[in-house]
């Protein structure tokens, strides 16, 4: 079996978006069988591709999944990827503390001296807010 990729996975998830179907687990792992690559490391793809679950689920109850591009949010409430800088700072903050409330509390040092984190992208948008919609 051959080895999956991130890159075979992306091309993966575009050909189940252009059939106009829902990016389910059960939709991948077929197409990654189908085409001889192995399952065995589609968990850390999943995280490395930043795939994360709508909160909305198919009617046979598979998680629907979709790919949150870095310096985007998943907003849940207006159910799509939206970029950072364009939240609105209370929707900000209320993001902030979810992250935090569903992910328990890192480490502080990590969270300013890793600034590819979603994060670290919301903190910052949030703290310069003010200055960014006054200009």
């Amino acid at each position: 079996m051959k080895k999956l990729t991130t890159n075979v996975l992306v091309d993966f998830i575009q050909d189940i978006e252009d059939l106009g179907e829902n990016v389910t687990k059960t939709n991948l792992k077929t197409l990654i069988r189908g085409n001889g690559y192995s399952l065995n490391n589609l968990s850390d793809l999943f995280t490395q591709l930043n795939l994360q679950h709508t909160g909305k689920y198919t009617t046979d109850n598979h998680r629907i999944w979709v790919r949150v591009p870095a310096g985007k949010h998943l907003s849940k409430t207006k159910n799509q990827v939206i970029p950072i800088k364009d939240m609105p700072k209370p929707y900000l903050k209320n993001a902030i503390v979810k992250y935090i409330f569903d992910n328990g509390a890192p480490d502080i040092w990590n969270i300013l001296t890793d600034s590819k984190t979603e994060l670290h992208k919301m903190l910052q948008a949030y703290f310069t807010w003010e200055i960014r919609n006054s200009i």
